[in-house]
C-alpha cells in the first residue's frame, strides 16, 4: 500500500469519526480535516468528483467554524434553592449515566444543604454546578457537569467570573474538588486547580491568584 493510499484511508476514516461526535465543534473540526485531506487525495489521483465534493464539504465546515468563533453566546446562571425541584431531578435523571461516568459518588440526596446552580447558554440549560461549604475558607465542588454538546471552557469561565466574587463576599477563598477520574483531573488542572499535598485526588484553586495556598 502506497503512502498516498494510506493518506486517503486516514482522511476517509476522519470523516467517518467526525460523524460520531456529539460535540458540534469537534464534529466540524474533524470533518474539515478529513474532508480537506480526502479532497487533496482526490486531486492527486485525478478523481475530480472526489476532489470537488470533499472540497465543498471542507468549505462548508470552515464557514460554520467561522460562525461559531464569531458568534457571541449569552450566558446566565440560575440559583436553585430546592433540591427536589422537578426540572432538576429530570435533568439529573436524563444525564445520570454520563454524570456518574465522571462523578461516580454524586448523589444529591445525601447532601443536606447543597448549593445548586444551572448554567444557561443562549437560554439552554447546559450545565449543573453543585457545591457546599467544606470549612470556613473552602467550598467543595460536588458536581461540575456540562452536557456533551457544550463542553468547552466558556461555560466554566463564565461561572467562575460570576460565582467567585459572590463567594469572596461570603468569606470563602478557595474551591476544592476531590476526584480520582483522570478526565476530570485534567479538566480541573486546565482551569487552574492545583493538586493538594493533603491527598493525591484533592485539587484546590485559590480565588486570589497571587496567593500560594500550599506554602
Amino acid at each position: 500500500m502506497s503512502v498516498l493510499e494510506i493518506f486517503g484511508y486516514v482522511s476517509s476514516i476522519l470523516v467517518a469519526i467526525s460523524l460520531m461526535m456529539s460535540n458540534i465543534f469537534k464534529l466540524r473540526v474533524i470533518n474539515f480535516i478529513g474532508a480537506a485531506g480526502f479532497s487533496i487525495y482526490g486531486l492527486l489521483i485525478d478523481a475530480y468528483p472526489v476532489f470537488v465534493l470533499n472540497g465543498g464539504i471542507a468549505i462548508v465546515d470552515l464557514y460554520f467554524l467561522y460562525k461559531m468563533f464569531m458568534s457571541k453566546d449569552y450566558f446566565s446562571l440560575i440559583y436553585l434553592y430546592d433540591k427536589k425541584a422537578v426540572f432538576l431531578n429530570q435533568f439529573i435523571k436524563f444525564y445520570n449515566k454520563d454524570i456518574l461516568a465522571y462523578f461516580p459518588d454524586f448523589n444529591l440526596e445525601k447532601y443536606e444543604n447543597p448549593q445548586i446552580i444551572y448554567v444557561m447558554r443562549n437560554m439552554i440549560t447546559v450545565g449543573l454546578f453543585v457545591y457546599q461549604p467544606l470549612d470556613k475558607d473552602r467550598i467543595e465542588i460536588l458536581l461540575d457537569y456540562i452536557t456533551p454538546d457544550y463542553r468547552d471552557f466558556k461555560n466554566e469561565k463564565f461561572l467562575q467570573s460570576r460565582q467567585i466574587p459572590k463567594l469572596i463576599q461570603e468569606g470563602f477563598s478557595k474551591y476544592c474538588i476531590e476526584t480520582g477520574n483522570p478526565i476530570v483531573q485534567t479538566y480541573v488542572k486546565k482551569m487552574g486547580f492545583i493538586e493538594s499535598k493533603e491527598s493525591a485526588n484533592l485539587f484546590e484553586k485559590c480565588f486570589f491568584p497571587k496567593e500560594d495556598s500550599f506554602l
